[in-house]
């Protein structure tokens, strides 16, 4: 069997077809322009993770839990040079 554009397409998975596609249609300048473009979009929204509702719901918890802590340590006295040096450390800690 030949290796039509086709087969290569169906063969190859993720871009094949827009390969396939490049090969068959040729588009004015300002139209491919805007094809690549949709194109790269759409690669970088699969690469996005998906965060569940529950997801948004324990984090914006723990931002009201970390700007409740910073209040408090602001009406102790501590410096804001010392607050930011304790987030960056949590932060460090948690990744």
């Amino acid at each position: 069997m030949a290796r039509t554009p086709y087969y290569c397409a169906r063969q190859e998975g993720d871009g094949a077809q827009y390969k396939f596609i490049d090969w068959i249609v040729t588009l004015p300048f300002d139209l491919e322009e805007k094809l690549v473009c949709e194109m790269n979009e759409s690669e970088e929204e699969k690469a996005m993770p998906i965060i569940t509702s529950a997801e948004k719901i324990g984090a914006a918890k723990e931002r009201a839990k970390r700007d409740k802590i910073i209040k408090n340590l602001r009406k102790l006295g501590v410096s804001e040079d010392k607050i930011k040096e304790a987030i960056r450390m949590a932060e460090k800690e948690a990744a």
